[in-house]
């Protein structure tokens, strides 16, 4: 499913040194300057089912100009930028010629001024700590220009988001009648995601492409204590998700082959006594994330693991093995379900 949560329509208009220099002055060889006037128009919640309040939001924007050499000829730096509001940008000055432009938004403050090289940019990484619902870094691919005298429209651009969404969604118990199981309960009594990749690079070079850092940046989610009670045969009803987090990137980058360190979620229950059995038995389950991959209508159909800009529903299920082996932490069914979670369209229009 494609959403489409945020439109931005900008206005392009890059005048050139065919101006007189009073009209446009050359500040420190840039002989061009971009105007653009944001428009933002939000969809309702009924059309974005996936998006969760102000994920799509954008609060800062800087738009980057580099030229071939990758010296940074131009940014626009716009530090309180409103969803809700028509929002007019002008004066960006950069260079003409062959040139590079990649727009980050929600970056920390003074981001851009710490960006003085294509290459600086390249290697910057967006910290998942700095990653909040109404805070997610998104960025464009790069768009490549060979800016002229005149005018130059840039056609439309797309921001993505960095980091993905993990959520789970149920939890359930399914003994199938066995005996000395049928009718008892389980207590969640603690989950988490482990192995969870603690920065990602801001951007990809090309339209939703790999941001993974690869290396030892692995952490574990904080601990959620859901105290949660499950009875075997009667599958409850979650009106809202038990545990969800943002994550970054973690598959490989973008192939179907096994990786060392997948993305975990996992789950520490107990067995509970009844009036027939009176031990209780305590495991920690762990599931790797869309181990087998599955399909879905995106940008990466059938992918395996954790991808930027996704949404994974996961379903997690005790059933009649689950608590048999102390050592098989494995028995337990874990159902991922991908979402598209969309892009943030960001058309550029020629003035």
């Amino acid at each position: 499913m494609k959403l489409r949560n945020i439109i931005l329509f900008m206005c392009v208009a890059i005048a050139f040194s065919a101006c007189r220099n009073e009209d446009l002055p050359d500040l420190n060889g840039k002989d061009a300057r971009i105007s653009v006037n944001l428009k933002v128009q939000k969809r309702t919640k009924a059309e974005d089912p996936n998006e969760l309040p102000g994920e799509a939001k954008i609060n800062t924007l800087a738009i980057f100009v580099f030229a071939e050499d990758g010296s940074k000829t131009g940014v626009g730096n716009y530090p309180n930028v409103e969803a809700e509001y028509e929002y007019p940008i002008e004066g960006i000055q950069a260079a003409s010629g062959n040139s590079r432009i990649v727009a980050i938004a929600n970056a920390p403050a003074n981001f851009e001024s710490t960006i003085q090289s294509y290459d600086q940019l390249d290697a910057a990484l967006t910290q998942l700590s700095a990653q909040s619902q109404t805070n997610l870094v998104m960025s464009s691919e790069v768009i490549t220009k060979n800016l002229v005298t005149g005018d130059n429209p840039l056609g439309e651009v797309l921001l993505t988001r960095v980091p993905a969404r993990l959520q789970v969604a149920g939890i359930y118990v399914n003994f199938k009648g066995k005996e000395g199981l049928a009718g008892r309960q389980v207590k969640v009594e603690r989950i988490w995601f482990d192995n969870v990749r603690t920065d990602a690079h801001y951007f990809s070079v090309d339209d939703w492409g790999v941001v993974e850092n690869k290396g030892d940046n692995l952490t574990a989610t904080p601990v959620h204590t859901p105290d949660l009670v499950i009875t075997d045969g009667v599958r409850p009803t979650y009106n809202d998700f038990i545990y969800h987090r943002y994550v970054m990137e973690n598959a490989g980058m973008h192939n179907t082959e096994e990786i060392e360190n997948p993305t975990q979620v996992k789950i520490t229950a107990t067995l509970l006594p009844n009036e027939e059995f009176d031990t209780t038995i305590t495991k920690t389950f762990i599931g790797v994330i869309n181990q087998n991959g599955v399909h879905v209508t995106g940008k990466h159909d059938g992918h395996k693991y954790v991808y930027r800009n996704y949404v994974y529903n996961i379903t997690l299920t005790f059933g009649e093995n689950s608590f048999e082996e102390e050592e098989d932490v494995t028995a337990l069914g874990v159902q991922v379900t991908v979402v598209d979670w969309g892009d943030v369209e960001y058309p550029w229009i020629d003035d």
